[in-house]
């Protein structure tokens, strides 16, 4: 919604659901949960600044 990319709003919730679920499975702890919420973020960023997202 911040970037107005219909797709990337897709993208994040997606990754937000795969993360929350393999944490949840135990796949890894509450750190690598949240470095890779935030490598989601970050990703975005460079796709806006980039130009891919448009």
């Amino acid at each position: 919604m911040i970037t107005g990319v219909w797709w990337l709003g897709v993208l994040e919730t997606a990754a937000h659901m795969a993360i929350d679920y393999m944490k949840s499975d135990n796949r890894f702890g509450f750190h690598t949960d949240q470095a890779l919420h935030v490598g989601c973020k970050l990703l975005w960023v460079v796709l806006v600044y980039a130009g891919v997202a448009a």
